[in-house]
């Protein structure tokens, strides 16, 4: 929504202004491969702009978008790229938790403050993005809320969303990527929905809720009888990302009534217009209780990869985040930073247990089988009585 609203205020040719100057080397060579994946074009700066960037950057500096400004005059940077007509907007790829209230968190907010008021002298709107997926935190909210700055919680996505904003409209109206029974698409490229996500996930060894995907309500009904009710049901189509907005997912359902659930969803589904019924799919899963975290795996061309655990269900939004570990990790390293975070105060020491079995099991499959995929997001990770349980999945190359 950020990203549509500043859309809003830029237009399709602003959309194709964009321009990563950032203090990370690597968040802007992985800015630069994702614009290219989405197809967002990025400002070329004037001949001038360069002259000034060539001063306020070391001897031999590359001069482009994106701009590495590590070792720069980075208030010269952003004057120069504020005098650019080329210019309509700046994107920060934002490698670390948000920053909040806590005192640990200072020098980002420091940081952040820099940027809105960089923002504010030259003009330039500001979009953060997060490098790995991460609900925004309240401070950020209220950074963001007088215009200057854009907060979005995921680089991937946002720079998926700036590809088609900066397309022109095809004359029937509607973004290249429709799915074939009519519906438009709202699944970015490069990303693998949630029950392909569970299939990775399970054959890697990263344990996943109870369940699977089906191709009709017979199917579905034979399924829940072999499973542990009550189930979740949902829409399973790989043009639809966000299920719940479409009727997609009915929860605390009966065995009884999983195929009736599965009709509900196919009507609900061809009511909204994202599909005509004929490729509709269901996911039927276990429903299992527990303490909810939302746990990450983001890997970065400089650092490798590392795993995040926060707070997660319906309180992700919330963005408390427990604490990050470097991969490979080794079960003492994980075991210890699980008590760091005081985990075993919070949850008991069997589900502490649990998750510490079901995060060497990530780190593994991240570091194995799942090494291809930049970002793998699993919310919730249920701590369930049978251990930590994957309920829902994102991977994303």
């Amino acid at each position: 929504a950020r990203v549509a609203a500043l859309a809003s205020v830029l237009g399709a040719e602003g959309a194709r202004g964009g321009f990563v100057a950032t203090l990370s080397g690597g968040g802007a060579g992985l800015t630069a491969d994702l614009a290219a994946r989405h197809g967002v074009p990025l400002a070329a700066p004037s001949p001038a702009t360069a002259d000034r960037l060539r001063t306020a950057l070391p001897d031999g500096a590359y001069i482009g978008n994106p701009l590495d400004i590590n070792t720069g005059d980075a208030a010269a940077v952003y004057a120069a790229l504020g005098d650019d007509p080329a210019v309509r907007y700046l994107i920060e790829p934002w490698q670390l938790p948000w920053p909040t209230e806590s005192p640990e968190y200072h020098w980002q907010r420091a940081g952040m403050e820099r940027l809105r008021a960089m923002s504010q002298t030259t003009g330039l709107p500001v979009l953060i993005a997060s490098v790995a997926h991460q609900p925004v935190s309240d401070w950020m909210r209220e950074l963001a809320a007088d215009g200057d700055v854009w907060v979005s919680p995921s680089l991937e996505l946002t720079l998926a969303a700036l590809g088609r904003l900066a397309l022109p409209a095809r004359s029937d109206g509607d973004l290249p990527g429709a799915s074939a029974s009519g519906g438009s698409s709202t699944t970015a490229k490069g990303i693998v929905a949630e029950a392909p996500a569970r299939r990775l996930l399970e054959a890697a060894g990263v344990p996943v809720v109870r369940g699977a995907e089906v191709a009709d309500e017979q199917s579905a009904q034979s399924l829940a009888a072999s499973l542990e009710g009550p189930f979740a049901v949902k829409l399973s189509l790989a043009a639809v990302a966000h299920k719940e907005r479409v009727g997609g997912v009915l929860l605390g359902v009966p065995a009884s009534g999983v195929a009736d659930a599965c009709t509900t969803i196919r009507a609900n589904a061809i009511a909204a217009g994202v599909t005509d019924g004929s490729d509709v799919r269901f996911l039927v899963t276990e429903m299992v209780s527990g303490p909810e975290l939302l746990v990450g795996v983001v890997r970065d061309p400089l650092a490798g990869p590392s795993v995040t655990v926060a707070v997660g269900g319906w309180a992700a939004e919330a963005g408390a985040v427990f604490g990050t570990v470097p991969l490979p990790a080794a079960r003492a390293t994980i075991d210890s930073r699980i008590a760091e975070w005081g985990l075993v105060r919070l949850v008991g020491a069997e589900r502490a247990e649990s998750l510490a079995a079901f995060l060497v099991a990530l780190g593994e499959a991240a570091t194995g089988d799942l090494a291809e995929y930049r970002e793998i997001e699993l919310n919730p990770v249920m701590l369930a009585r049978r251990g930590a349980t994957v309920v829902d999945a994102l991977l994303i190359r």
